[in-house]
């Protein structure tokens, strides 16, 4: 696998001190249908669903952070969504 280098601007460090960053770099097997995966999302969605509210989304630790980068950075979190929370 070749390098991979990942640069995170000064800009952000300001605008998000505690900013953290992880990646996974792995090797997949791409097929049209995996029911065994399916399975494993349905049961994670409906525990998921179980436990949070669509308007309590935002207050989840990780997305408040990322929310108020957003915000940091002049952007705003309602019309460029964090991913986690789309």
């Amino acid at each position: 696998m070749s390098e991979i280098k990942i640069t995170v601007s000064d800009e952000i460090f300001r605008a998000c001190p505690e900013f953290c960053f992880s990646a996974i770099i792995c090797r997949v097997k791409n097929s049209p249908h995996n029911e065994k995966l399916w399975k494993e999302v349905e049961v994670f969605s409906t525990d998921f669903r179980a436990r949070y509210k669509m308007e309590d989304i935002n207050k989840r630790k990780a997305i408040f952070a990322t929310r108020q980068a957003y915000k940091n950075l002049g952007k705003d979190p309602n019309r460029y969504r964090p991913s986690a929370e789309a």
